[in-house]
């Protein structure tokens, strides 16, 4: 299966816990970011790696573009934001095992991943950003 397409465009913060924060690398509008909580910086965040990259220490959804690392960039972390995919009401969607920053269907995961529901699709095209880190284990 393949990740949920993001449109950087389309993503808007309707409410929600939004934080100012320093990008650790590239990033794209609409990408998940975790925290790294040694330097303080945000970076895309992926399943099949540490539990850190999997966002324990912290996770959101970029609401801007940082070019390069050091850049300030605005982190939405919990609450509803549009996003310009089509889905279907009630879906969750995971910490990306395909590719760093993304959000991947349930389908895609394995029991060697970090499980964490990053978000749940409200309507058609708005999305509901969640946080509920596991260590590993199928849902």
């Amino acid at each position: 299966m393949a990740d949920l397409t993001v449109t950087a465009t389309s993503v808007s913060v309707l409410s929600g816990d939004v934080t100012l924060g320093i990008a650790g690398e590239a990033i794209t509008t609409g990408q998940l970011c975790y925290l790294n909580d040694t330097d303080g910086k945000w970076y895309k965040a992926l399943c099949t790696g540490t539990a850190l990259q999997a966002g324990s220490a912290g996770l959101g959804m970029a609401l801007g573009t940082a070019a390069a690392a050091n850049a300030r960039i605005g982190i939405a972390k919990t609450g509803a934001i549009v996003q310009s995919s089509a889905v279907a009401a009630g879906v969750v969607y995971y910490v990306s095992t395909n590719a760093a920053g993304g959000l991947s269907p349930a389908g895609d995961l394995t029991a060697t991943d970090k499980i964490v529901p990053a978000a749940m699709s409200l309507t058609g095209n708005q999305l509901m950003l969640i946080r509920d880190y596991h260590a590993g284990a199928v849902l």
